[in-house]
This record gives C-alpha cells, structure tokens and sequence, in this order.
C-alpha cells in the first residue's frame, strides 16, 4: 500500500477517487466547471430579461373616448346659443345709440393706421384684460381712469380677422354703460374709462 502512494506522488496521477490524494488541477478544473455553470445560468436569466422587457411595450394602450355623433337637438341648441349671443350683441349696439352720449363710438376709436391690423379673438372674461392684450398687439398702452366695480365688466368675444379698431368698438359696445374707451392714436394710448358710481 505504502507503494502505491509513493507512485501515486511520484506520478501525480490525475484519476485519484478521493479528494485528499487528488492533485490541484482536478479540483481547479471542478470550481472553474461549477463557475462556467453559474455564469451560463445568469447569461442566460439575463437575457431572458432583456427579451422579456422589451416585448412588454412603451405603456398602456388605452382606448380613445368615442364622440358620440351629434343629434339634431344637439346642433340646434348650438345654433340657438349663437343667434342669442347675436341678439344680445346688436341689442347693446342699439342701447349704445338710444342712449346718446357725447360722441359717437366711431369718432371716440378713429381708425388709426396701428389699429388696422387684423386679428381674431375668443375672449370671455374681464374688460380690462382684453383692452390691454388688443393696446399690446397694437403697440399702444393702457390708460386705466377710474375704479373697476366690485363686480368686474365682463366682455364675451368671438371675432375672427376683425381689424383692432372693430375690435375696440365691440368691448366698446359690450361694456353698456358701466365702462367706456378712447383711442388717442397721437400719443399711442388706449383709454379704458370705468363709469363713476355714487353711493
């Protein structure tokens, strides 16, 4: 027995059975097996990721509202709304004019040459505001005399390629009483008179 070991050691014998007898190389070879495994195992859950993710898809797929057709009540309620805001609209213009004032809309916004510029205009708020953007696109200022009521003077426009002046002359003429402009073309000025109120 004796012998055999020594031949063993003398000949590095790499088919040993027993892993005390067994040279460095056999058990190298063994973790570098059981590594290359691993390695493999994660290559591959790794790229079974990265297939799997990128068939998945940017997000979610939602489906876009569907616009029910408009039915006949529906048109004509829109047509109804329209022709109540034209109503109202020549109903102020005429009130404007039954009511005189000093001067006529006409001659208190001039068509000056900056206000012949064409715009359209959906606008539904404050008096003030709507002066102030159409001034701007004119390149005039706002003058503001007077005390804006507690309850601001609202103007509803819906004008569309209507030159500045027109423009001035329908918040001019939506603004009734409560609220007056003037266009000093000279000085580059647009007026917005708020009417005096006493208590």
């Amino acid at each position: 027995m004796v012998f055999m070991k020594r031949i063993n050691f003398q000949k590095r014998s790499f088919f040993s059975l027993t892993r005390r007898h067994a040279p460095v190389s056999i058990i190298a070879v063994h973790i570098v097996y059981k590594v290359k495994k691993m390695i493999n195992k994660s290559a591959v859950f790794i790229i079974a990721s990265i297939l799997l993710a990128g068939c998945r898809g940017g997000g979610i797929y939602m489906k876009p509202p569907l616009n029910n057709p408009s039915d006949d009540a529906t048109i004509k309620l829109a047509q109804a709304a329209s022709s109540v805001s034209d109503s109202m609209l020549e109903m102020q213009r005429i009130e404007k004019v039954i009511i005189p004032q000093s001067k006529d809309n006409t001659l208190t916004i001039p068509n000056a040459y900056n206000l012949q510029s064409r715009a359209s205009v959906d606008w539904s708020g404050p008096i003030e505001e709507v002066t102030l953007r159409v001034a701007r696109a004119a390149h005039f200022r706002l003058r503001v005399l007077g005390t804006e009521p507690a309850v601001p003077v609202l103007i509803s426009l819906n004008s569309k390629d209507m030159s500045l002046a027109e423009i001035l002359r329908d918040i001019d003429y939506q603004a009734g009483k409560k609220a007056n402009i003037y266009v000093y073309p000279n000085s580059q000025v647009v007026e917005l008179r708020y009417a005096k109120i006493y208590s």
